[in-house]
């Protein structure tokens, strides 16, 4: 609890270092982790709109062809509404025109599906179908439709557009004759009643739409998935991979094309990576883009080395700084104590002579004490009254330099490296006192001490305090020196939770100007070769470090210094 209470300045100063320098790397870390997220926020921002914009480019694409099979089967619809005649024939002739006018890498064929009886009263089925089986092929009309075997109105795509109003449909792939479709359709009516009379329907090529993905320019990585409103997959970027993995995942599956995969599959073991998935409302599909972290956030990881650099360098910046300031602060502590105890040395140097003065006059008394003892034995004239007298005198003398000496070790003794203990005021006055009064008789000053308490203590360096009295004692003496009225009075006492030690003289006080910078380093009133201007500042650096202060009393009329000093709040136990 002593220790608790008495925070020297020292370690509040390496505290404050440390807490800076805490302070700053959680600072520099902070900075990097929130500097590292919002780039890779950004980074994370431009890899999508990356694969927003190739999904883009795909969407216009598969758009574009679909506008042109819309196209197509709007012009179907115009034309087989407006027809009056009932030449099969002619159907057929009209519609191979139409397929030749159709992109051959695109539209595999087109046919027109009449409800039953529509197109004759005596004919249940009539659907022209016009195909090519690929796209350098000829044109081929089939009948199918005429086939017993073929109810065209039965198929899911006939119920499909016939179901719909006006509108067209696409939809998912369905095979037929071994044959993968992806079919347009439209209804068409009879004018005059504006009943439907039949479906219109537009096949697409599904291995254009793996055209597509396959001449997108994307990184290498990059997949891109056609989706249909089923699931099915009707196109995909590495088409070979996708069946291998299929068939990895469903062995007892028969597995011939991607139109036989779900996307399910096609996203298994892809959980770590950016997907992106766009509706493409105009044939109703999706497209999803996926693509790994580490190429499409590439810019960010190039930033992310810069910023770990930059943060371990800033860290090693803040350790060498730190560990700098550690060693100019250890170097600066070595110079203040060596101060401190050179102004110690300094202080004690002044009291020698009369220390020694001190010293020698007890001395002399013992001697010659025991030279009167010698004589009074020699002529047998010793009787046991002057014996008794003579030994009660050197004890006293002896047990006054005793004092001396015994003060003088208290006060020359390096403290610096004590631990605060807790110490009664009064035997640190009693022993400053003993090293001073010598000094005090040889310049005629008056020395007023009064009594202090016996129970004022304080959590503290002993030797520190003594040094700080001894330095304003030391003060006083220089002071007043040559003034005709020379007076010391050095009193303490409680105010509140602190003690008060005050050291008046009889000199004229302080002037206010003055009483700032008496305090500072290097700064005296003192003649040259006289001071060194270290007493105050180190006595006061001294006050600080044990949680006090010490201070002019301007509102003295003499010469009034004031150490303050926590008071203890545990009994003492003689320190």
């Amino acid at each position: 609890m002593a220790t608790t209470q008495a925070k020297t300045k020292k370690d509040r100063t390496y505290f404050h270092v440390t807490f800076t320098s805490w302070a700053l790397a959680v600072l520099g870390l902070v900075w990097a982790v929130t500097f590292n997220i919002s780039t890779y926020r950004a980074g994370l921002f431009e890899a999508r709109d990356y694969q927003k914009e190739k999904s883009r480019e795909v969407e216009i694409q598969v758009q574009s062809y679909s506008s042109i099979a819309t196209q197509l089967a709007a012009a179907l619809q115009v034309f087989v509404e407006r027809y009056q005649g009932g030449d099969k024939k002619q159907i057929e002739q009209y519609l191979d025109y139409f397929l030749e006018s159709a992109p051959r890498y695109f539209i595999y064929g087109i046919g027109i599906w009449w409800e039953p009886f529509a197109f004759d009263p005596q004919l249940k089925h009539f659907g022209p179908y016009a195909y090519r089986k690929d796209p350098q092929s000829s044109r081929i009309i089939t009948y199918e439709w005429s086939t017993p075997d073929y109810d065209y109105h039965k198929k899911f795509w006939y119920q499909s557009g016939i179901a719909i109003d006006e509108k067209t449909i696409v939809t998912s792939p369905y095979r037929e004759q071994d044959v993968a479709y992806i079919s347009l359709l439209k209804p068409f009516y009879d004018l005059k009643t504006g009943q439907k009379k039949g479906v219109i329907s537009v096949d697409i090529v599904v291995p254009q739409i793996q055209d597509i993905l396959r001449n997108l320019k994307t990184k290498p990585s990059d997949t891109i998935i056609v989706v249909a409103k089923s699931g099915h997959i009707i196109g995909h970027s590495r088409p070979t991979e996708l069946l291998a993995q299929a068939k990895r995942l469903h062995p007892e599956q028969a597995i011939d094309s991607i139109l036989d995969v779900r996307l399910a599959d096609a996203m298994a073991g892809l959980e770590n990576m950016l997907i992106q998935s766009t509706p493409m409302h105009s044939v109703g599909w999706t497209l999803v883009m996926i693509s790994h972290p580490d190429e499409v956030l590439v810019g960010y990881h190039r930033i992310q080395r810069v910023i770990v650099l930059a943060t371990l360098v800033y860290l090693l910046i803040l350790a060498l700084g730190y560990f700098t300031i550690r060693h100019f602060q250890q170097s600066l502590q070595r110079q203040r104590e060596s101060a401190l105890y050179t102004e110690k040395m300094a202080s004690l140097g002044e009291m020698a002579g009369s220390i020694a003065h001190e010293i020698n006059n007890p001395l002399a008394i013992v001697q010659g004490a025991a030279q009167t003892l010698q004589i009074r034995l020699r002529r047998e004239e010793l009787n046991r009254e002057e014996l008794k007298h003579t030994a009660a005198l050197i004890l006293k003398t002896a047990d006054r330099i005793g004092r001396i000496i015994r003060s003088l070790r208290y006060v020359v003794r390096d403290g610096n490296l004590d631990p605060f203990v807790n110490t009664n005021i009064r035997v640190i006055v009693d022993e400053t006192l003993g090293l001073c009064e010598s000094k005090l008789k040889n310049e005629n000053i008056y020395l007023d001490a009064s009594p202090v308490p016996v129970d004022l203590c304080c959590v503290c360096r002993g030797v520190q305090i003594s040094q700080v009295l001894i330095n304003l004692i030391n003060n006083s003496i220089d002071a007043i020196r040559e003034l005709p009225e020379k007076w010391i009075r050095l009193e303490a006492y409680v105010e509140g939770a602190w003690i008060r030690i005050a050291v008046t003289d009889s000199g004229p006080g302080i002037p206010k100007d003055l009483a700032e910078k008496i305090m500072k380093p290097f700064f005296t009133t003192k003649s040259v070769g006289h001071g060194t201007g270290l007493g105050l500042s180190i006595s006061r650096g001294i006050a600080q470090a044990h949680g006090g202060d010490l201070e002019v009393d301007l509102q003295c009329p003499h010469t009034r210094f004031v150490l303050t000093l926590p008071q203890a709040h545990e009994n003492l136990q003689s320190a």
